[in-house]
């Protein structure tokens, strides 16, 4: 069974109704379920720290209006996750400060607290943060790693939504694939 998250503030979710009964739904609005801080990031890591025993097979994460991102959602969503793939349009590159597109973020800094280790090099990433991602893949990092790493985002910088953006990847220590084709 697949399950769709999102991370809604106050967007229309009638989309959701034309996703057919094969999946569970979550919502996880922004201010009710969740301090109103961290974007959809705080939502989704939200989401595993809540259900790390329960996951469905494969977790479809994306923003209240997932459109803005990707406009093929509701069929990207549908494709093969055998660990992790980015939904959205392009596969973009960002250095340690995150350029050349959002310059000063804290990339280098996410990349080692997630890895332990320096980042040399680029980072890949699909834009709009949205993705799947199987069980088997979020299981491998403990739950008190993902609590650290909620408690990372919310007391460091206002800045670290687009930092994990560029970091999911990264996070579960898969290539960037999008769309269910490697790029």
């Amino acid at each position: 069974m697949r399950e769709i998250v999102v991370a809604k503030y106050e967007e229309d979710l009638g989309w959701l109704d034309k996703i057919d009964n094969g999946y569970w739904k979550t919502v996880i609005t922004k201010g009710v379920d969740t301090p109103n801080k961290g974007r959809e990031i705080t939502s989704f890591l939200y989401h595993i720290i809540e259900r790390y025993t329960s996951l469905a097979e494969v977790t479809i994460f994306c923003q209240g209006n997932p459109f803005d991102h990707a406009t093929n959602f509701l069929e990207d969503m549908k494709g093969e996750c055998n660990g992790y793939v980015g939904i959205g349009e392009g596969v973009f590159e960002c250095d340690g400060n995150g350029s050349p597109h959002h310059n000063g973020l804290d990339v280098r800094g996410g990349f080692e607290f997630i890895n332990g280790s320096l980042l040399s090099g680029k980072v890949s990433f699909i834009r709009g943060g949205q993705f799947m991602v199987s069980k088997e893949v979020v299981l491998r990092r403990s739950l008190s790693f993902y609590e650290s790493l909620f408690d990372w985002v919310n007391l460091r910088s206002d800045n670290h939504p687009w930092v994990m953006e560029r970091l999911w990847s990264t996070l579960f220590n898969c290539e960037v694939i999008k769309n269910g084709k490697e790029e």
